[in-house]
C-alpha cells in the first residue's frame, strides 16, 4: 500500500473547508479525484445540493438528468446526501413539446428505471405512459423519479406549468401520504420550497394567451405544501392561490396547524388575501406577496381581513401590486387598515394609497395621521407609488412624523420613498434636515421610470428590491 497523500491526513473538517473555498465544479471533482479518501469524503459532500443557483447548467437537459437520477437511485448513499434540490425543465417540458417517440441517443438501464417506475405509478396506465415518456426523454418523467430516493431533503426548487405532469403529482401524493410515499415521506425534512410557474407571454398584453398561464385548471396548488410538517419557508411566484371560501378549509389546514414562518408570494394572484394559507399558519414573521392580474386587480379589501390574523407575530410585510396600467381599478387603492397594533413589526413596504383612508370627496386628504397608523416597533418604512397630491399629501405627513418621532416611531432608522413628482426643495431640504437629526437614514426614489438606469423600475418588487430591504 502507498503512503497516504499529504493532504488525506488532515481533519476532516479542515479538508471540507478546502474544498467549499473550490468555485468550479469541475476542479472540485478533479480534487477528489486525487485519492480514494478525498473521493468517499467529498462526492457526498458535492451531492448535498447538486445543482446551485450560480451554475450554468442544470437538471433540465436530459442526459444530464438520466444520469443524475440514475446514480442516485443505484447509490443510496448519495441518494441521503442530496439536501437542496433546483428542478429548472428544459421549455420543451414545460411547453409539453416531447414528441411521444423514443429519444434517439439516450441510453439507460431500463431494469433500473423500470423498477423505479412501477414502484411510483399507481395505475398500469400511468406506468405505460410514465415509461413513454422517460424514452422520449421528458425530464419531468425522469426526475419525478427522484422524490421517492431523497430522504434528507431540505429545500426544494422547482419551475411547473400546466404541461408539468410527472414532478407535480410526485409532490402531491409525498405531501397527502399516497403510494409510493405511504410508510415513508421524503417531504418530511423540507425547510424550504420554492414553486415557479412557468408563463411564456409572446407579446405585451397578451396574458390570458400565455402558455402556461397561471389562470389554468391545470395548476398545482401551493397551499398544498403548507402541510409539510417542516417546511418554514414557502415561495411562490406567478401562481394562483385557491379561494377560501366560508367555513372551507383548504386541503384539509387547520388553523395554526403549519409551521411557516416565512411567506414570500409574488407577481401572483389571490382574490381573498390569501386567508386560508394565512390562517393555516401558526405565526408568521415575514410576509411579502405582490398581485399580477390584469383583469381581476388587486385585492386590498381581502387583505385588509387577512392581515390583522398577523399582528401577534408579522415582523416584515411587503405588500404590493406589480401591474402599472392606468387607470387602476377602485378596489385596488382600498385602505389596508392600521398597523398600530401590529406590536413586533419591523419593517413595512407599502403603496402610498393602501396606507390611508382618503377622504371620499377628493381622495387626496389622508383621514389618519401616519404616526397613528404606525407602531411603535417600526424600524424601516418604504412607501411607493407615491403620485400627484395624494404624494404631496404624504410629504406633510412626514415632516410631522419625523418632527414626534421619540413619541410614536422611537425605532425608525430608515425611511424610502418612491415619487413621481417634484418636491419643493425648501420642503425637501426641511425633511431631509428632520431626518438627519432624528438619525432616520431618508430616501427618495424616482417611480416607475424606465428611462431612469440609477434606479430603475420598482417593477413587480420581485426583481427589484427596495435600497434597505433585506427581505432574502
Amino acid at each position: 500500500m502507498g503512503a497516504p497523500t499529504l493532504i488525506s491526513v488532515l481533519p476532516t473538517e479542515i479538508i471540507i473547508l478546502i474544498s467549499q473555498s473550490i468555485q468550479d465544479r469541475n476542479d472540485l471533482l478533479s480534487f477528489s479525484y486525487t485519492c480514494r479518501h478525498l473521493y468517499d469524503l467529498l462526492v457526498p459532500q458535492m451531492y448535498h445540493e447538486p445543482v446551485t443557483q450560480l451554475d450554468y447548467f442544470s437538471l433540465g437537459e436530459i442526459h444530464r438528468a438520466a444520469s443524475f437520477v440514475q446514480t442516485v437511485l443505484r447509490r443510496p448513499n448519495l441518494a441521503r446526501s442530496v439536501q437542496h434540490l433546483r428542478i429548472k425543465l428544459d421549455k420543451s417540458d414545460l411547453r409539453g413539446d416531447v414528441e411521444c417517440t423514443p429519444h434517439p441517443d439516450l441510453e439507460y438501464d431500463n431494469t433500473l428505471i423500470g423498477d423505479a417506475v412501477k414502484a411510483a405509478a399507481v395505475s398500469v396506465q400511468e406506468r405505460k405512459d410514465w415509461e413513454i415518456d422517460i424514452a422520449a426523454g421528458s425530464c419531468d418523467a425522469w426526475l419525478a423519479l427522484l422524490f421517492p430516493a431523497l430522504s434528507n431533503l431540505k429545500s426544494l426548487v422547482f419551475t411547473f406549468s400546466s404541461k408539468t405532469r410527472f414532478i407535480t403529482r410526485m409532490i402531491e401524493r409525498a405531501v397527502c401520504g399516497q403510494r409510493p410515499f405511504v410508510t415513508q415521506n421524503p417531504l418530511s425534512t423540507l425547510n424550504e420550497v420554492t414553486a415557479l410557474w412557468y408563463t411564456e407571454v409572446w407579446g405585451y398584453g397578451d396574458i390570458n394567451n400565455a402558455i402556461g398561464y397561471h389562470g389554468s385548471e391545470n395548476t398545482f396548488d401551493v397551499t398544498l405544501l403548507a402541510k409539510l410538517p417542516t417546511v418554514q419557508v414557502l415561495r411562490g411566484r406567478q401562481v394562483t392561490l385557491p379561494v377560501h371560501k366560508p367555513g372551507q378549509i383548504s386541503h384539509q389546514l387547520q388553523p395554526g396547524s403549519s409551521p411557516i414562518t416565512k411567506l414570500s408570494i409574488s407577481s401572483s394572484i389571490s382574490e381573498d388575501g390569501m386567508v386560508g394559507l394565512i390562517r393555516a399558519c401558526k405565526a408568521i414573521k415575514h410576509l411579502r406577496y405582490t398581485e399580477y392580474g390584469m383583469s381581476n386587480g388587486f385585492r386590498a379589501d381581502s387583505f385588509c381581513r387577512s392581515l390583522p390574523l398577523t399582528k401577534e407575530s408579522l415582523e416584515e410585510l411587503w405588500i404590493d401590486h406589480g401591474d402599472h396600467a392606468y387607470p387602476y381599478l377602485d378596489r385596488e387603492n382600498d385602505w389596508l387598515g392600521s398597523f398600530h397594533d401590529f406590536s413586533h413589526l419591523r419593517k413595512l413596504h407599502i403603496r402610498l394609497a393602501n396606507l390611508f383612508s382618503w377622504l371620499p370627496s377628493t381622495r387626496t386628504t389622508p383621514m389618519q395621521r401616519l404616526s397613528s397608523l404606525l407602531p411603535s416597533s417600526i424600524e424601516t418604512l418604504c412607501i411607493t407609488e407615491c403620485r400627484g397630491e395624494q404624494g404631496q399629501a404624504l410629504i406633510s405627513q412626514l415632516v410631522d412624523l419625523i418632527d414626534n418621532k421619540q413619541r410614536y416611531v422611537p425605532r425608525l432608522s430608515q425611511l424610502e420613498i418612491y415619487i413621481d413628482f417634484m418636491i419643493k426643495p425648501d420642503i425637501r431640504d426641511k425633511l431631509k434636515s428632520m431626518c438627519e437629526e432624528e438619525k432616520v437614514d431618508f430616501a427618495i426614489r424616482r417611480w416607475w421610470d424606465p428611462t431612469d438606469t440609477k434606479y430603475p423600475s420598482r417593477d413587480d418588487g420581485y426583481v427589484l428590491q427596495d435600497t434597505f430591504w433585506l427581505f432574502d
